[in-house]
């Protein structure tokens, strides 16, 4: 069954009798794909990630099983979870919202807004406006085209919100091979300040794809920490592109963890809209056995006065492969720039293969900016004097590869740190 009869036969899940537009924008989106088609190593973007051989027409979108999710034991989702027990969560598992974990809305912990005697409720929206965005490349397009349910938030302004926001999306090909294609659209408005931890998580025995667009959007004087994480415990594909709009004096705080699977690419596109913005941004990549990883980031200064500063770290091991590719796009008007870029990989075996680029593009003077990268093996002289402080060998290589990954977990919420050190460690 091709894409195409796969998506005439999902087709009627997206219909709206209300909003027939929807689904003509989806017909669009796949036109689209038909005639991008999917990312090759020819474009330079795509270099270090071969989808030459990716059988695409091999998996089943989501939206094609039974429309009803139940689980017989909702808590074998337990353990994919951060907090199973948090009221500001959604989970997805095969494109639906499971119930258990799922609140219709939930309220703010903390409203500052001086005129309102009432708390706001948060809710997402499960009918996604449909984007607008110019797609890139084909997955972008197949997305716009199969992305069914995710969350919608819009967290309102002049609030706190002490306790993280989890969004998860679980694909679980235990029987067939599974495509999902979650999407989410996230909008902080002014004065915000809030927690977002999004995971999306492929398991079971078949293989599965996963190509997820977020969509963020910070007003003025807004703050958003988020993480995004993808851990796969099955042979899978996957497949982000989280592009990041600031405003005026808002701060971007981003990681990214990539764990597991065969193939992986996330993609960062950053953009500093408003004067006085900030991205903070560090992304751990943990490679090993035969997976291929690649990482892309670029951040673009519009405005004057922004800041950035991004620290990317790799540890490649077996016959693993890891890539970087980050770039700092100072524009014209953008004075008095801030802005750093580094990456540091660790082969732990003779295999291990680490590509890195990173990149400065700058269209004025008036700027301070740094970029650099670093490539290397387990330091010989650390090791020998751990050994002969009396650390076996196997601890002191453990306890110098901990040193390198655990600065980019620094800042993550202590739940959330505790979660990604007990997957490290299952590595």
């Amino acid at each position: 069954m091709t894409i195409i009869e796969k998506y005439q036969k999902a087709a009627p899940l997206f219909f709206d009798a209300h909003n027939p537009q929807k689904l003509q924008a989806r017909r669009h989106a796949l036109d689209h794909f038909n005639e991008m088609g999917l990312p090759t190593r020819h474009i330079d973007d795509w270099k270090y990630t071969d989808l030459s051989r990716f059988a695409l027409d091999t998996f089943h979108p989501v939206q094609t099983l039974n429309k009803t999710v139940s689980l017989d034991n909702p808590e074998s989702i337990h353990p994919l979870l951060i907090d199973p027990k948090s009221s500001k969560q959604w989970v997805f598992y095969n494109g639906q919202a499971l119930k258990e974990f799922s609140p219709t809305l939930f309220l703010m912990d903390k409203f500052n807004a001086s005129n309102s005697e009432t708390r706001p409720s948060l809710a997402p929206k499960h009918n996604l406006p449909m984007s607008t965005m110019f797609f890139k490349n084909g997955l972008q397009a197949l997305n716009q085209a199969f992305h069914h349910n995710g969350a919608y938030l819009v967290l309102p302004k002049k609030s706190v919100i002490h306790d993280p926001i989890y969004i998860v999306h679980v694909i679980d090909s235990e029987t067939v091979p599974l495509m999902g294609h979650p999407q989410n659209s996230i909008l902080v408005e002014e004065n915000c300040h809030a927690t977002l931890i999004e995971i999306v998580i492929n398991r079971g025995k078949k293989a599965a794809f996963t190509n997820t667009v977020t969509n963020i959007k910070l007003a003025k004087n807004a703050t958003l920490s988020h993480l995004f994480l993808q851990r796969s415990d099955s042979p899978s594909t996957q497949i982000a592109h989280i592009h990041v709009e600031a405003a005026e004096e808002s701060c971007y705080r981003g990681t990214n963890i990539t764990l597991g699977g065969s193939v992986n690419r996330t993609s960062f596109e950053i953009d500093l809209n408003g004067m006085h913005s900030e991205c903070e941004f560090q992304s751990l990549e943990l490679a090993s056995q035969h997976t291929q990883m690649d990482v892309h980031l670029t951040v673009n200064h519009h405005q004057p006065h922004c800041e950035s500063r991004t620290l990317t770290r790799g540890v490649i091991k077996d016959h693993a492969k890891a890539s970087f590719t980050g770039k700092i796009v100072v524009h014209k008007n953008a004075h008095q720039t801030i802005a750093s870029l580094e990456n540091k990989n660790m082969l732990l075996s003779m295999n291990a293969e680490a590509n890195t680029r990173p990149q400065l593009e700058i269209y004025n003077h008036d700027i301070q900016c740094s970029h650099g990268a670093t490539v290397g093996h387990l330091d010989p002289d650390a090791l020998f004097y751990l050994q002969s402080r009396g650390v076996p060998k196997d601890e002191a290589e453990q306890l110098l590869i901990n040193s390198f990954i655990y600065p980019s977990l620094e800042g993550l919420p202590p739940d959330a740190q505790q979660y990604i050190e007990a997957l490290i460690n299952e590595q």
